[in-house]
């Protein structure tokens, strides 16, 4: 531009040129557009005229909160919302990423990667996890693998066949490995429908 004396615009004037349409400084013009809206960066970007890392910045200047990715693509806000695949895409992309097609074709998993996915996904780690309010069947499953079983019965100590009883007095299933006892299914049954039967109906404490 200098070799053809073209005149420069200075830093001032070039500012101000871009940031012509400066809404995004506003604090509750953001707000609304990115939560009530629901518009994304973007989306806001091309509204103001200016790259989305200019919204990115002022959003992180007011101390916005940004959806996450599973929140940003939640009902009208996902791209395929409203739209159904073809059976005939479907079967396109099924032949595709079939046998050698797969990415992970003939790549096992080694057993360190397994044991690591196997940590992720126990206990309270896992997405499905309910702690104390879990099914009475899911908690018994689970002390069965944690509380040491035993030989002979806790309460007659003969040694048979052995269930898990839990104490009712309790007001609902728990995971504390105390709350339970190893008993044979007599003495099961007798805690059960005669001790505790009678504490429900308040004729004993």
């Amino acid at each position: 531009m200098k070799k053809l004396n073209v005149p420069t615009r200075t830093l001032k004037e070039a500012n101000n040129l871009k940031f012509k349409d400066n809404k995004y400084q506003n604090k509750d013009w953001l707000c609304n557009q990115y939560y009530t809206q629901k518009r994304s960066m973007e989306e806001i970007a091309q509204i103001c005229q200016c790259g989305h890392t200019t919204i990115e910045f002022w959003m992180d200047k007011f101390d916005f909160k940004r959806r996450t990715h599973t929140e940003a693509s939640l009902g009208e806000l996902n791209g395929m919302y409203g739209k159904t695949q073809s059976d005939e895409w479907k079967k396109k992309r099924s032949v595709k990423y079939s046998g050698k097609g797969n990415p992970h074709f003939g790549k096992p998993h080694s057993e360190e990667t397994k044991e690591l996915i196997r940590k992720k996904n126990t206990g309270e780690n896992n997405k499905c996890w309910k702690g104390d309010f879990a099914t009475s069947h899911a908690l018994h499953a689970f002390l069965r693998k944690n509380k040491e079983k035993q030989k002979y019965c806790e309460n007659c100590g003969k040694e048979k066949f052995l269930e898990l009883s839990f104490n009712h007095k309790l007001e609902r299933y728990t995971r504390n490995p105390d709350d339970y006892l190893w008993l044979c299914v007599k003495c099961h049954k007798k805690r059960d429908y005669y001790e505790f039967g009678k504490y429900r109906r308040g004729l004993k404490k």
